[in-house]
């Protein structure tokens, strides 16, 4: 049996425009790095939220 290493999904961050999870959707095309976090902080656990904005700064 041949034993692969796990996967990894990987996108150039140009190429990623949107992005829909359970928790909503976001549009990242055209925006700047640190909108594009915050739109991310927008689709992640509503528990994890406020922990992530916060290290955005």
């Amino acid at each position: 049996m041949i034993d692969f290493p796990p996967l990894k999904a990987v996108a150039p961050r140009n190429d990623t425009h949107i992005i829909v999870t359970e928790y909503g959707r976001a549009d990242l095309k055209g925006k700047t790095i640190h909108q594009r976090a915050e739109a991310l902080v927008g689709l992640a656990h509503p528990k994890f939220r406020d922990e992530l904005q916060d290290s955005l700064g």
